[in-house]
């Protein structure tokens, strides 16, 4: 297997310029790949730190005001411990 890939490798050096030229466009090709998924990487993560961050402050349980709010429906508080 690795002896026919070799031979198609050694038939496509020609054409491309010789081993530098190839090596220096996959190393290229390596660099833009890297350099894009470095931009989507940073971009995900600074998503998730803001709007995960929005998400929690906004869904999360508020503390108790120490209001009575059963009053302000109509309840006379008749039903309630007085201690």
């Amino acid at each position: 297997m690795r002896s026919t890939w070799r031979l198609r490798c050694s038939r496509l050096l020609p054409l491309l310029g010789g081993r530098e030229v190839a090596v220096r466009f996959v190393t290229e090709a390596v660099n833009i790949l890297g350099a894009v998924l470095l931009q989507i990487a940073v971009g995900l993560l600074i998503e998730e730190l803001t709007f995960a961050g929005l998400v929690r402050l906004i869904l999360a349980p508020r503390p108790a005001d120490g209001k009575d709010k059963g009053r302000s429906n109509g309840d006379k508080g008749e039903n309630k411990c007085s201690h």
